[in-house]
């Protein structure tokens, strides 16, 4: 893990070199979005970058580095984790800009069908629609 703040330039730099993303803003922060869809922002506070994942995947980053990774009551009902930018590293961010990205596919294709509104795979269980990603790279050594 990083042990000085990691700086928005660097951020900015890992995040725009996955094809697709864009920069914009939430809640006044800098974001950063594919086909609309908010993958990461910078938490309000500075300090952390809240990062969309599943609620599998986030569980374990919290018990397995929890100086690293944690949540406030506000994103306990959302798939998203919080990391805290001392300490990470832009290989630690590229890893999980992935696994954003790819849960943000997964959603897409799952999304609405056209009559119902509900997601195809399960009607409409948001939770469980982003619960099937967990590579090896989560993994502490």
């Amino acid at each position: 893990m990083a042990q000085r703040k990691l700086p928005l330039s660097t951020i900015r730099r890992v995040a725009l070199s996955f094809p697709g993303v864009d920069e914009g803003t939430s809640y006044g922060t800098p974001a950063f979005r594919l086909k609309k869809r908010l993958l990461a922002r910078l938490h309000q506070d500075g300090e952390a970058i809240m990062l969309k994942l599943s609620f599998e995947a986030r569980d374990h980053l919290i018990r397995a580095d929890p100086q690293t990774f944690f949540i406030t009551d506000h994103y306990r009902t959302y798939p998203s984790v919080l990391a805290r930018l001392g300490r990470l590293s832009a290989a630690d961010l590229c890893k999980l800009l992935a696994q954003s990205i790819a849960a943000c596919r997964r959603a897409s294709k799952t999304e609405g069908s056209p009559k119902t509104g509900k997601t195809v795979e399960n009607g409409g269980n948001r939770r469980s629609r982003s619960q099937s990603v967990l590579t090896s790279w989560f993994m502490v050594d």
